[in-house]
This record gives structure tokens, sequence and C-alpha cells, in this order.
């Protein structure tokens, strides 16, 4: 049947009735009124630049001096990275990464970070810090592997710029805001992390979620923490949770490495048999 209201799917960045008002939102801090939107990218004025068009410097060290890291404080430098590298790239039609607010943090901590003039820092060469803004949510979503993008960006960090050769890498960092958040970068597979655990969080998804039942495949014990929700075949009677894992309520995060160091090495063996017997 036809569409009683037919209306307009419009493309990332646009929005109304026939599309022809522009979503500035999807611009960092709507590009503090230094430039105008354009489909998620800042067409800044000069002499401002930046993703946001919150930079007007740039700074290069003086022949013959060394870089010396701000010990006093935090600073912090945000790369601006080029639209080929990282970009809040189009998804579905009208569907943007802006409507899962709780896999929408890196984009708050980039928008803060951005307008902070006491962390934030233009000058790298004073930075103790360096964040990757490497957008890995817009080309992974919150289910798949951001390993790619991210192995991209941070490509691009290390042949472009000094600063990630001069430590390794160990004073950068990226957001990986995904179900999964860094179990899939390359450092060490989620299945091997499991494996060499002796407990793993069980935090509900979309009711019990799947990662009780990742958990038992690989021998590990659940921690589950899920206020009020039952687990599968719970309520019935046919599975003892009690015998073959830990339930620990919200109020119990904060106690959470206490509470498991305090697990014998005997209780967590009758765990892991009851697991056995029952998955």
């Amino acid at each position: 049947n036809p569409d009683p209201n037919p209306h307009c799917m419009c493309f990332k960045g646009r929005l109304g009735h026939d599309c022809s008002m522009p979503q500035d939102e999807l611009c960092p801090n709507k590009c503090l009124d230094r430039g105008t939107c354009h489909r998620g990218f800042c067409h800044c004025r000069p002499p401002y630049f930046g993703l946001d068009c919150s930079r007007q410097h740039a700074w290069q060290l003086a022949p013959g001096a060394v870089h010396v890291p701000n010990r006093a404080r935090l600073r912090i430098y945000m790369y601006d990275l080029p639209s080929h590298i990282a970009f809040p790239v189009a998804m579905d039609d009208d569907i943007t990464e802006s409507v899962f607010n709780f896999y929408h943090t890196y984009r708050v901590f980039l928008e803060m970070l951005s307008v902070d003039e006491v962390v934030r820092t233009e000058n790298p060469w004073e930075a103790n810090l360096f964040y990757v803004p490497a957008q890995a949510y817009s080309y992974s979503s919150n289910t798949n592997s951001p390993a790619n993008q991210i192995m991209r960006a941070i490509s691009y960090v290390r042949d472009t710029y000094p600063w990630f050769n001069a430590s390794g890498g160990r004073d950068h960092f990226v957001w990986t805001t995904g179900d999964r958040g860094s179990c899939y970068l390359p450092e060490e597979s989620y299945g091997d992390l499991h494996k060499r655990s002796k407990f793993c969080l069980a935090p509900h998804g979309a009711g019990f979620g799947i990662r009780l039942t990742i958990a038992m495949a690989h021998a590990c014990v659940p921690v589950i923490i899920q206020d009020n929700v039952w687990q599968p075949y719970e309520s019935d009677g046919l599975l003892p949770y009690h015998e073959f894992s830990l339930r620990l309520g919200k109020a119990d995060i904060p106690h959470l490495v206490p509470i498991l160091r305090s697990v014998s090495e005997a209780r967590l063996a009758e765990l892991r048999l009851a697991m056995a017997r029952h998955f």
C-alpha cells in the first residue's frame, strides 16, 4: 500500500519535510559560530581551523629546542585528522550515531575537550597526552569491530607526526564506545582474554544479554550484575545460577575488585565444576 503521508528520507546532515534544513548538530560544537556546517564538516572562517573551528594557532619547535611535556598539569593535544582518515560518515538514511546516546560519549568528550582551555593545548610540544579522534563508531556501529578504523587513524598519526613514535604510543589514546570496547583491538583477542580470566563480567544488554554464555563457553565464571533481571531458565528453577556464577548488584561495583579477590581458589574450582555440569 502506498504511504498515505509520503515524506523524504534525508541524507545525513539534512532535516525537514523536503530536506531543506541543515542538521548543524552533526558538526562538533556547531562550529562554535566560527563557520558553517555542511553534512558534518565545518567550513571555518579565517583564521580558525580544526574539526570544530576551535583552533587558530600552530606551533613549531625553535631551532635547537627539545620536546619537554608539561609536568605541572594535564595537557591534552587533539589531532586534526583529515576527512579521508576519520570522519563521521553517513549511516542509514535519517539515522545518525547521535540517536544512541550511550554510544555517543566519544563525541561528548571531543566537544568538551575542544573548548576546555585548561586541559586542551594547541601546542603538541607541551602535551603529556594525545587524543586520536578516530571516529570509530561511525565506521563500525555498536557491535562490529572498530579495529580497522582505529589502526588506520593510528597509522596515519604514526607516519605523519613525531609524537607517537617518541613514546611508542604510550601517551596516546582513542575512544571505543561499541558494545565490546577495545576487545577487538589486535593486542589480544577477545577469546584469549576470556580464556586466561577467572571472572568475566556479565552486565545486561537488551534483556539478559549474551555475555553470560560467552563467559561460560570460555570456562570463565560469570559475574552477573543485572539488578532485577531474571536469567535464562532461572524463574523455572532449571538453572541454579548460585552454583556456577556470582550475583552482584550495581551498588557492589565500587567494591568489585576486593570482592573478587576474596573468592578462594577452592570456591573458584567449585564454581567452574558446576558451570561445566550445566553448560
